[in-house]
């Protein structure tokens, strides 16, 4: 996780202890929630999951298949402050409805996050850019039944929320929720809440620090369909301060749309592990002096170094005699076969008059060809990495079984 590039005062330190009765207080907090949301989805699905009334709601926000909305200003006094959340002294609540592409349990994988050390990593990966995250509390955690099942208390000091950058640094503790439920006809939803809480070790810092004390609620359930997951979401935030409502508005958005950057959280940790399974199997097969090799060599096919020096394969730039001149250099690689494209088998354009090859997939390791190969960011410890990966080993990714509670992958 960065370091925060300032000094801020921060409260991430403190690990909470809560008492039984306390601790079952924030379990009643988070089911009254989730079970008061699933309700409204059960009935928004119960009626056919329809377009928002364009008199009653105003488009925000359109990313793909997901829609988030809020309330337009006439019709709020009309309408039950209790049904639409929203009062004169609450923050604006916004809603978001559509589907996205895979499952639910790759959103629920995508954001999961045990440690400091995980969140700080998957808030960077999913651009919120923390200054400073801990975990502070864990109250419950996966089992057998339900791996993706969490409940715990967080702290969060960023300078935005989504896209919203304020002059003061802003942060929040939060009870965060997460898992599998089946409603009152047995059909199985996955959920995910967030809910600022207030807890004595974790209080607001002094009006001197330049952090302002900001407000979530956001509740999603999730039904899987094929191919798809259909979301239903809800949230409010109050910045804090004197700050416009449209802020408010935008940090919400934001803040629900983040389902997409899940997905792709996930999608880079399955690639992760299998990079990491990838290279526990190439260890025995080379050369004792070639072991520190095999890790380095994910990073150095995407590092600036080896764009620059049209970087192929570790393996065959350390097999050159170190004695070899540039110009014997360039004729040994000349007399190399052309490697074929690993997936579809084709040879690279112009390959026997300029010698151009192929990349090398940042996983297996293999030659892919541009239109076989996709870019991919993966987890390692310093920031994501970008990588050219084949679709064999996109689509072995997704075939993975992964488990929440196992380790975090991250490459070295």
């Amino acid at each position: 996780m960065p370091s925060p590039p300032r000094d801020t005062a921060s409260v991430s330190s403190s690990q909470v202890t809560l008492e039984h009765g306390n601790a079952e207080g924030f379990r009643h907090l988070a089911h009254s929630i989730v079970s008061r949301t699933l309700a409204f989805e059960c009935e928004y699905d119960r009626l056919g999951r329809p377009d928002q009334d364009e008199h009653a709601w105003k488009m925000l926000k359109k990313h793909n298949h997901l829609c988030v909305y809020k309330r337009k200003t006439q019709q709020s006094s009309k309408l039950d402050p209790s049904r639409i959340g929203v009062s004169s002294k609450k923050p604006p609540m916004v809603i978001c409805v559509g589907s996205v592409e895979g499952t639910v349990e790759d959103i629920l994988y995508g954001i999961h996050a045990k440690t400091r050390s995980e969140m700080g990593a998957t808030m960077t990966f999913m651009n919120r850019n923390p200054l400073d995250c801990d975990v502070l509390a864990m109250l419950d955690s996966g089992s057998t039944k339900d791996p993706f099942r969490q409940l715990s208390i967080k702290y969060l000091l960023a300078e935005t929320f989504g896209d919203t950058r304020v002059v003061n640094d802003r942060d929040v503790c939060c009870l965060e929720s997460m898992g599998f439920g089946h409603d009152l006809k047995g059909k199985r939803y996955g959920y995910y809440l967030l809910r600022s809480v207030d807890v004595p070790e974790c209080s607001p810092l002094p009006e001197d620090s330049g952090v302002v004390r900001a407000s979530v609620t956001m509740c999603c359930i999730y039904r899987q369909v094929q191919g798809a997951v259909k979301v239903y979401s809800k949230a409010m935030i109050d910045l804090g301060g004197s700050l416009p409502a449209f802020m408010a508005y935008n940090a919400a958005t934001e803040l629900l749309l983040s389902n997409t950057d899940a997905m792709k959280s996930a999608t880079a940790k399955r690639l992760t592990i299998l990079a990491l399974q990838r290279v526990q199997t190439r260890k025995p097969q080379e050369p004792e002096d070639l072991t520190s090799t095999s890790e380095s060599e994910l990073h150095l096919s995407s590092s600036r170094y080896a764009k620059l020096c049209n970087f192929r394969s570790t393996k065959s730039l350390l097999n050159l005699p170190s004695s070899l001149t540039s110009v014997e250099c360039l004729t040994a690689s000349q007399r190399m076969p052309v490697q074929p494209c690993s997936v579809c088998g084709k040879k690279p354009k112009m390959a026997k008059l300029v010698r151009s090859t192929h990349r090398n997939c940042g996983v297996c390791n293999q030659c892919v060809c541009a239109n076989c190969g996709v870019k991919q960011k993966l987890y390692a410890r310093s920031e994501p990495v970008l990588l050219a990966c084949c679709k064999v080993c996109i689509l072995i990714a997704k075939k993975l079984k992964v488990d929440p509670r196992d380790p975090f992958p991250m490459l070295p």
